[in-house]
């Protein structure tokens, strides 16, 4: 049936036609290299501290999977069959962050716990962590927002040329690099008096016969 054109009897219920659909999907996704219908794969699942491995392969013996912890200490697990073509072995993670897991052939990794967990040890709003890098290169870092009611204040904003400080206590300066100039500016109107009012009745009365027009003809 594979090396055949005779698909379509099967879509048409030829003699109690077949899963075409199915098959079809499936053929389509294995020449992708459709990780899940790949007959040799290394799969690890995280739930919770617990992390699920799966192989799956037509190998007689499991080769066993080494898994290499955050802080790079080194383990070794070997996986029971679950099912024909299936083993599966399931280990405790004591560390939070990514692991590697191979047997040698294939190689996965497995996050364990938030995905930037460096992100979430001071979830606190501090501009000390910017400032450094302002002040180095002449800049400011403030709050807009003072006091405990939380109050706006916003700084002056003002336009400065090459200058060692592009902020104050009152002030945030914006640096002029020169990189446009404007030499003038010329405005001319598009309509000038009486021309542009005879412009627009002519237009109107241009649209107003045309329309008459062409509802005589549909009559």
């Amino acid at each position: 049936m594979l090396l055949s054109d005779q698909m379509w009897l099967w879509a048409r219920g030829f003699e109690g036609g077949g899963p075409h659909l199915d098959l079809l999907r499936r053929l389509a996704h294995w020449l992708m290299k459709e990780p899940e219908l790949e007959e040799e794969a290394l799969r690890a699942n995280v739930r919770g501290r617990k992390i699920e491995i799966e192989r799956q392969s037509l190998l007689a013996e499991i080769p066993p999977v080494k898994i290499t912890a955050p802080s790079g200490q080194e383990s070794t697990v070997t996986l029971a069959a679950a099912e024909p073509g299936l083993s599966r072995a399931s280990v405790d993670a004591s560390e939070l962050g990514l692991y590697r897991l191979t047997d040698g052939t294939l190689s996965v990794l497995a996050n364990v716990g938030p995905e930037n967990p460096r992100e979430f040890q001071e979830v606190v709003s501090t501009p000390e962590r910017l400032r450094p890098l302002a002040e180095a290169t002449g800049g400011t870092v403030r709050r807009i927002a003072s006091g405990a009611t939380g109050d706006i204040a916003l700084p002056r904003l003002v336009s400065m040329r090459e200058s060692p400080v592009y902020g104050g206590s009152d002030y945030a300066a914006i640096k002029r690099n020169g990189a446009s100039e404007v030499k003038g500016v010329g405005v001319t109107p598009l309509a000038i008096g009486f021309l542009g009012l005879i412009a627009l009745l002519a237009s109107v009365v241009s649209a107003w016969l045309f329309e008459g027009r062409r509802g005589r003809k549909d009559a």
